[in-house]
């Protein structure tokens, strides 16, 4: 429509088309790909951009208050920032550190790390109704990838963590002898991990990633926060793995009367 507009304004009807085919289009390369004729977006892409753009405006560099650039030079403060955007610091959609550090750790240490700080900006960007549900999709966008034959974690290795499959499947690997068997092969949706949120042990099995990967990883804090959001994720938790207890009990089972005919057969043999 704008091109349109700009053909008209400066009579080029004969010289020029306004449609552009989308490979031309530059300004969305590095988030888009086209397929088939449409434009796709790259959902991790544009979250990293989001996510870039957060850290701007938590230091002061952007404003959800006024486009463009804000802060850019060394020295400059929270009052320099407020003449900027001409508002007054209740007013403001999101108000950046006064101190210009943002704590970066493993744990809540600190109200203005950078955790606490990503969720008020999500919270000032899409609203307070929306926040479970936008960082439910914020956490599932920043699975971590792997590629084919990666290790995930080593049998007997120690771990904290339970992971959720994002996409692609992995195997479940027990070692005997030397000799690898595979136990079960799992796929999107599915998840593994789990008994290290609830005991010390070591894994039991290794995991290995076949194909691409991308897995969400999640500590005995992060499930605790997930299950107070969405408590149906402790259920549908342990409706899998009853289904696995029961998988488990069939193949014992099916052991035992494999090894009961053996003797049987070896005692009429003898």
């Amino acid at each position: 429509e704008l091109n349109q507009q700009f053909i008209e304004i400066y009579d080029l009807k004969e010289e020029l088309s306004p449609d552009v085919p989308l490979e031309d289009i530059t300004i969305l390369k590095e988030e888009t790909s086209i397929v088939n004729g449409e434009l796709i977006f790259d959902q991790n892409e544009i979250l990293s951009q989001f996510i870039s753009y957060a850290v701007g405006c938590m230091f002061g560099r952007y404003s959800l208050d006024k486009e463009g650039l804000i802060l850019a030079n060394q020295g400059e403060t929270l009052q320099d920032y407020l003449l900027k955007v001409e508002k007054e610091e209740l007013e403001l959609s999101f108000v950046p550190d006064d101190d210009n550090i943002i704590p970066i750790l493993d744990d809540e240490w600190f109200e203005d790390d950078i955790v606490g700080r990503f969720y008020a900006f999500l919270k000032a960007s899409f609203g307070e109704q929306n926040f479970e549900r936008n960082l439910s999709f914020v956490e599932d966008s920043l699975g971590k990838d792997y590629k084919d034959g990666d290790t995930i974690f080593e049998e007997n290795s120690i771990g904290k963590e339970m992971y959720i499959i994002l996409s692609g499947n992995t195997e479940i690997i027990k070692k005997r002898g030397g000799v690898e068997t595979t136990l079960a092969t799992l796929e999107e949706g599915d998840f593994f991990g789990e008994m290290s949120l609830f005991d010390n042990s070591p894994r039991s099995a290794t995991v290995k990633a076949l194909g691409d990967v991308k897995l969400l990883e999640i500590n005995q804090k992060n499930f605790l926060k997930k299950i107070s959001r969405d408590p149906s994720l402790a259920f549908r938790m342990f409706e899998k793995m009853s289904l696995r207890i029961r998988t488990s009990d069939e193949k014992i089972l099916n052991y035992i009367v494999e090894i009961k005919g053996l003797i049987d057969d070896h005692q009429v043999f003898i």
